[in-house]
């Protein structure tokens, strides 16, 4: 508080005091006139007093809702900055496995243009094979196999022709 409104509050509490101790000093030499002056004016500067101390009040309870806002605003804009990391790692990860995914199944070279142009020019090769490849007796095998051992089996296909492949120097689109 300002120092010079403390000291006007310390003199309205000290005026109230002496008007009431006037108040009743007339009041006990029985001079019901001036008792009742100084009680009026007791009671106007009592009311200044509360006046004061409610105004204070209410400008330290103004002070405190400001501050109360301003942490919750806090609150909620580091709620939503983390909200917006989750979702910008999430977004993320999905770019990564979109990349991913894209050079599993295209040649390196076209997953590249897709992902600097958003688009792939054809090509013409002169001379492809295709190959595609089944498991005979599949159905019969996944009947007689624990689900790990068919998956197991499967494993070891796969990486067996992967290894093939990479040693001959041929690309693998799946």
């Amino acid at each position: 508080m300002h120092f010079l409104s403390q000291r006007k509050k310390d003199f309205k509490y000290q005026l109230r005091d002496i008007y009431e101790a006037l108040s009743k000093i007339f009041a006990l030499e029985c001079n019901y006139e001036k008792a009742y002056e100084f009680l009026s004016k007791f009671s106007a500067a009592q009311n200044e007093v509360l006046n004061i101390e409610t105004s204070q009040q209410m400008a330290q309870m103004s002070v405190r809702y400001e501050m109360e806002q301003k942490e919750r605003e806090m609150e909620v804009e580091q709620a939503k900055n983390l909200e917006l990391q989750k979702a910008y790692e999430s977004l993320d990860l999905e770019k990564n496995r979109a990349e991913e995914l894209l050079h599993n199944i295209l040649p390196s070279e076209v997953a590249e243009e897709l992902k600097s142009t958003g688009k792939s020019v054809a090509r013409h090769y002169d001379l492809v094979t295709v190959l595609f490849a089944d498991i005979k007796g599949f159905t019969m095998l996944s009947e007689m196999l624990q689900p790990q051992e068919l998956m197991d089996t499967i494993d070891l296909c796969f990486r067996t022709f992967d290894d093939i492949v990479e040693a001959n120097g041929v690309e693998k689109l799946r």
